[in-house]
């Protein structure tokens, strides 16, 4: 009996018109301290970037603890990155 499962992946792409400078905008997703700083889905979250390797083919790897002890692991590798107008990332499970 074969086991093997195979998933198919759809992209999701999402397109947001923020009233801020592309360069700012741009910062607040690549800059650890920044992205650290608006991450999290509630003020219950903590968020901590381990890594955070902005080029093609880098990886970062973002953890938003809840102040339970409970952990999200956001886990990946920037695709396309071509400041300020342009970041793709990929997410790994």
């Amino acid at each position: 009996m074969d086991t093997t499962t195979t998933r198919s992946v759809s992209p999701i792409e999402l397109r947001r018109t923020i009233p801020a400078p592309p360069e700012r905008v741009f910062r607040a997703w690549t800059d650890p301290a920044a992205l650290s700083r608006w991450f999290a889905p509630s003020e219950e979250f903590t968020v901590i970037v381990h890594e955070a390797d902005v080029r093609v083919g880098g990886r970062y790897r973002i953890e938003m603890r809840h102040r339970t002890g409970r952990q999200h692991i956001a886990v990946g590798i920037y695709r396309e990155v071509a400041g300020p107008s342009r970041l793709v990332l990929s997410l790994i499970h």
